[in-house]
């Protein structure tokens, strides 16, 4: 039988219903299970730059979540505490952790091994770059992936933070043209 008294309205403008309505209903003691015989289907973004606004959006839902669901963040309050942070929380950290990283090297280049550092985190970027200029490059090298995908993700971060603030947030996307479904 569907428990229709478990679910809470929400306010318009959520972007992460679909991640909101399932925490809640597990806040109030309740397990939320997922069908394993439920099939999604979903198309590829056509492009990069489709891709970027998707992840911006969903990004900035994460933000726009954890600010409007501030018991998410207390583990008192939330029995999936761990997952929800260890999942949804510390990507959202990772651009500053990534931005203290860089300084912290450049800070310390008086000392050889900074030099080292900084030289792998310059490689690093300079992999990302070429994987953003070479897309062909991704798919043959699929090692070569992982700095543009990280980089990727990092700004598309960046990116869904600087609209939440400034409450650019789109609750609606535009419909785009897709690529194959996968």
């Amino acid at each position: 039988a569907i428990r229709r008294d478990l679910f809470e309205p929400l306010p318009p403008a959520t972007i992460l219903d679909d991640v909101v309505v399932p925490m809640r209903i597990a806040r109030r003691g309740y397990r939320v299970l997922f069908e394993p015989g439920a099939v999604a289907f979903d198309q590829r973004a056509a492009s990069a730059s489709q891709e970027f606004e998707r992840k911006v959006r969903t990004l900035g839902g994460n933000f726009q979540m954890f600010a409007s669901e501030r018991w998410l963040l207390s583990p008192r309050q939330n029995r999936l505490w761990w997952q929800t942070v260890s999942h949804k929380g510390l990507r959202l950290v990772l651009p500053a952790c990534y931005a203290t990283a860089f300084v912290s090297n450049a800070l310390l280049l008086n000392h050889p091994f900074y030099w080292w550092t900084m030289a792998g985190q310059g490689g690093f970027v300079l992999a990302a770059a070429a994987g953003a200029v070479l897309p062909g490059m991704r798919r043959a090298v699929p090692v070569a992936a992982v700095p543009y995908a990280i980089c990727f993700l990092t700004w598309a971060t960046v990116v869904g933070f600087a609209r939440f603030v400034t409450g650019r947030l789109r609750v609606t996307w535009e419909r785009a043209a897709r690529g194959p479904v996968a």
